[in-house]
């Protein structure tokens, strides 16, 4: 769990670069980082935005995280 930490906290100095398909490259504070690192935050990569339409389009893989994502890139700017 310490190492864990560690780890994230070295990260989160650094920031990150996220690749969006709309929005391109994304470079995260890292204070974002660690917030995007916990796994609350993670638990919405499993959460569907388009409910039970994923089962008739499979490759319809719009997930809640990478929607957040794409709306923190909306709203700075």
């Amino acid at each position: 769990m310490a190492q864990r930490n560690a780890t994230a906290q070295g990260t989160a100095k650094l920031g990150k670069v996220f690749n969006d398909p709309i929005h391109g490259h994304m470079e995260m504070h890292p204070l974002l980082v660690l917030i995007i690192d916990t796994p609350h935050f993670q638990r919405l990569r499993y959460i569907k935005q388009l409910g039970a339409g994923y089962f008739v389009y499979p490759g319809a893989s719009h997930n809640r995280l990478s929607t957040l994502l794409g709306l923190r890139t909306w709203l700075e700017d």
